[in-house]
């Protein structure tokens, strides 16, 4: 039987793998995570961490203190608090260790070392010189690096791919990236130029021409890489808000009214006319009558 690994499940108690339905293997672990496509999952016992194959029997000999799963043929696992990566048979890629490793995305993997982030390729050796507070995964060639509280984005050679940095900073997705200026959030171009004058409470990834976007006063639309309002997402939630405000206008103004009764004593004359008060608070006629 063909077994399709993006069928093979993990069961509701997360000790073994089912495949339609049923268990996959006569093994239990103490946890298991996803098959990759290449047909191993990691997984953990008594004996350590280590992968395991499709039945249920170790990929190689050797354990681990953690494991990971396989991405671009190879896993993160660790020992002792040392990270590293190794290739299907348990084999270490390289000898360098790290205070903590990512999983490789396009041939390049995210590592970090003496408190300081950058990436490695395929055979674990660096990519660039340059080190960072920060860095993100690839996707596209591109990822997101941080530095002095500021973020930017790079190619996979380590090069600045239009030197704008911001507060914050998102991968690229179908060309736009969301980014964080101290006045709000934006979309911004491949060229770091942001698309619209707007700046936002927060914004999502442009999906099917739209993106969503939230104001500072709690208004929710979707936009165009225009600005353009397309929808508006909070119809209901915006005439609470007006109904709320006119409540409180109302309630403002009440307050207000009989504050300055209680500063003109207006309380000792009542009841009385309106010349009766003229005459008592000694104020124009007019300023008494609404």
């Amino acid at each position: 039987m063909t077994i399709e690994f993006d069928k093979i499940l993990i069961s509701s108690c997360e000790t073994y793998h089912c495949y339609e339905g049923n268990p996959l293997y006569n093994n239990r672990f103490t946890a298991v995570l996803k098959f990759a496509n290449i047909g191993l999952a990691a997984v953990k016992d008594n004996s350590g961490a280590y992968h395991i194959q499709i039945n249920g029997k170790p990929a190689y000999k050797l354990r681990f203190d953690k494991s990971y799963g396989f991405y671009c043929n190879r896993a993160a696992v660790s020992i002792d608090d040392e990270y590293f990566h190794i290739d299907i048979n348990g084999k270490r890629i390289y000898k360098t260790s790290y205070e903590w490793v990512g999983n490789y995305q396009e041939n390049l993997c995210v590592v970090r070392k003496k408190d300081q982030y950058y990436h490695i390729d395929i055979n674990g050796d660096p990519v660039y010189k340059e080190r960072y507070d920060y860095v993100g995964d690839f996707k596209d060639g591109i990822a997101v690096v941080y530095k002095s509280n500021s973020a930017t984005h790079i190619n996979n050679k380590g090069e600045y791919i239009h030197n704008q940095w911001f507060k914050q900073l998102d991968i690229y997705h179908k060309g736009y990236a969301r980014a964080e200026e101290i006045s709000g959030w934006l979309h911004i171009d491949k060229t770091g130029n942001p698309l619209y004058e707007s700046r936002y409470k927060n914004v999502e990834h442009f999906y099917n021409d739209l993106a969503r976007v939230e104001t500072f006063d709690g208004n929710i639309f979707q936009i165009n890489i225009k600005d353009q309002i397309i929808h508006r997402l909070n119809k209901e939630d915006i005439r609470v808000s007006e109904a709320q405000l006119s409540s409180d206008m109302v309630d403002f103004w009440k307050i207000f009214i009989i504050n300055a009764a209680i500063k003109l004593n207006i309380f000792e004359y009542l009841p009385s006319t309106t010349d009766g008060l003229v005459k008592n608070l000694k104020v124009p006629k007019d300023n008494l009558i609404r």
